[in-house]
């Protein structure tokens, strides 16, 4: 016996058919390309500073280069610069000027290399490893804490919870009445795409219901054989010509149609 609860305790068939094939959802490609969109712009946006610390670590190479140079080439040549007798007031700068050069040249230690022109596509290749290792790490953490290992157990597993956490929401949804929803068939293609030939069929059927229900009435008033009743409830059914008209208008407006 299950220690789960009714609704969560799934039951897998081996004997079962396999399923049909089912597209990715629509929004798992969103997520993947808004998380790739955020992350190619943070790297062009990291690019620019890149560069200016490129160019200013090159300057910096080549100053000490040029110093280095300078003072290898006075030592060779032998040149020696004559002997001035210092102020007292020159001599306190050259102390204090001897003492900057120290530090600085504590600062910089070795030689600076110049940075890579390519450090750009670096932590972009960076960046989008971290984006998708951090997405894969946590869709595998929420399969295993929910303990399943198929989209269908994942759907059945959250509308068992949506079921317990909101009733009110799943009575309004799947109230009868004038509001009850309509029954359609299934509008898609085998890809995930919008099946208009089907969805064209499926309107004029209706309407062929309709126009031969309207004929019966028509010939039933003028016998004087139709009831009270059907008269009055004529029209009031979801799949009319209101409905019709709505389904016409949303189709004109909605060109990519994904049902869920």
């Amino acid at each position: 016996m299950s220690d789960k609860p009714p609704h969560l305790d799934i039951q897998v068939d081996d004997d079962a058919p396999p399923t049909p094939y089912r597209p990715n959802p629509k929004v798992a490609v969103v997520v993947a390309g808004a998380a790739l969109a955020v992350t190619f712009g943070l790297t062009l946006l990291v690019i620019p500073y890149v560069r200016q610390a490129a160019k200013l670590q090159a300057a910096e190479a080549a100053d000490y280069a040029l110093k280095e140079a300078a003072k290898a080439s006075r030592v060779e040549a032998g040149v020696e610069a004559p002997e001035v007798p210092l102020t007292f007031r020159e001599k306190l700068e050259a102390l204090k000027n001897a003492k900057e050069e120290e530090e600085v040249n504590e600062e910089l230690g070795e030689p600076v290399e110049p940075v890579s022109p390519w450090l750009g596509f670096q932590a972009l290749g960076i960046a989008t490893a971290i984006v998708g290792v951090s997405a894969g790490l946590g869709v595998w953490g929420a399969a295993k804490f929910l303990g399943v290992n198929s989209m269908e157990e994942f759907a059945a597993r959250m509308r068992g919870s949506l079921e317990e956490t909101y009733p009110e929401l799943i009575q309004q949804v799947r109230r009868e009445g004038d509001e009850a929803p309509i029954d359609a068939p299934n509008l898609l293609t085998r890809h995930g795409e919008f099946n208009e030939p089907k969805f064209d069929d499926w309107i004029r059927g209706i309407e062929a219901e309709e126009a031969a229900e309207a004929a019966s009435i028509k010939a039933a008033k003028a016998e004087g054989t139709l009831p009270k009743g059907d008269a009055a409830n004529y029209g009031s059914r979801p799949q009319d010509s209101r409905v019709l008209a709505e389904l016409a208008a949303k189709r004109d407006q909605e060109s990519d149609v994904r049902l869920v």
